[in-house]
């Protein structure tokens, strides 16, 4: 599909495939084989199309890294590549805490607390109270439903929920 796209479309694709990238990124750690291979292929495919830079060590890390390693590296090249829709792909993630899967809910818990440490300040210029609320909500109520490990994730990375929040609450 991406290579057939002409010039006057590419733009609305470029939006539409950001909102694919971050269930891209976590279902790399899918219970399926066959949907890592997919989404693997497939983000590498929209690095390509979108232009990222770095899309030498993106392609390293999708064909030899563990998943240990991937998703780090993976998620670094999204967010590098991708810094205004930050917030968004932020807010996107919160649906994954919801997941049948473990795996995938654990992803989102590393996602949602690695984005808001390493981009608290970001965040802090574009992200709302009542969105601050939500982020609270999760961090507090996803826990006591979902499995020790996500639990774990999301308590460790508390602290800069709450720096966000003094940042953001702090401004008014």
């Amino acid at each position: 599909m991406l290579s057939g796209v002409k010039d006057p479309d590419k733009l609305a694709v470029q939006q539409e495939l950001t909102s694919c990238l971050l269930p891209l990124l976590l279902h790399l750690a899918d219970e399926e084989q066959s949907v890592i291979l997919s989404c693997k292929v497939t983000l590498f495919r929209c690095a390509v199309f979108l232009g990222w830079a770095n899309r030498k060590s993106l392609f390293c890390s999708l064909a030899w890294d563990g998943s240990s390693q991937l998703l780090p590296c993976v998620g670094k090249c999204l967010m590098e590549n991708n810094e205004r829709n930050i917030p968004r792909l932020l807010f996107q993630a919160l649906k994954y805490l919801e997941s049948s899967q473990p795996s995938i809910r654990h992803s989102a818990a590393l996602f949602i607390g690695e984005t808001i440490h390493h981009f608290v300040y970001l965040l802090a210029e574009t992200v709302s109270a009542d969105g601050i609320f939500r982020l609270c909500e999760a961090f507090q109520e996803v826990p006591l439903r979902s499995d020790r490990t996500t639990a774990i994730v999301l308590n460790e990375h508390f602290k800069w929920l709450q720096k966000l929040a003094n940042l953001v609450w702090g401004a008014f």
